[in-house]
């Protein structure tokens, strides 16, 4: 996502919230530390959550993407079908996947 992507995306969708929403949180792309994105969060009296960089651990879902990577490598997968019917099945049938998902 580009910074004017993501100023767009700022501006029809979480803006308009901005006096709920104090405090943004994102993921550190470069994106979204643009001078101008840091402006439009400063101007809807919001500001940025401080987050460190490449922090897979501070965002559950990064974790479940590990396992369901682990888990599709562990199968001889040689089509695109194939690869996508492992991660159905993986996703909606193995218990820590399950267990994960519902930890979120």
């Amino acid at each position: 996502m580009t910074t004017s992507e993501h100023i767009e995306t700022l501006q029809n969708h979480i803006i308009p919230f901005a006096y709920i929403i104090k405090i943004f949180q994102d993921d550190n792309a470069p994106s979204h530390r643009g001078l101008a994105v840091v402006n439009l969060i400063c101007h809807a009296n919001s500001r940025s959550l401080e987050w460190p960089a490449f922090s897979p651990d501070l965002n559950l879902i990064e974790n479940i993407w590990a396992v369901l990577k682990m888990k599709v490598r562990m199968r001889n997968i040689t089509t695109l079908d194939e690869l996508e019917s492992a991660e159905y099945d993986i996703w909606y049938n193995d218990p820590a996947i399950k267990r994960s998902i519902e930890a979120v």
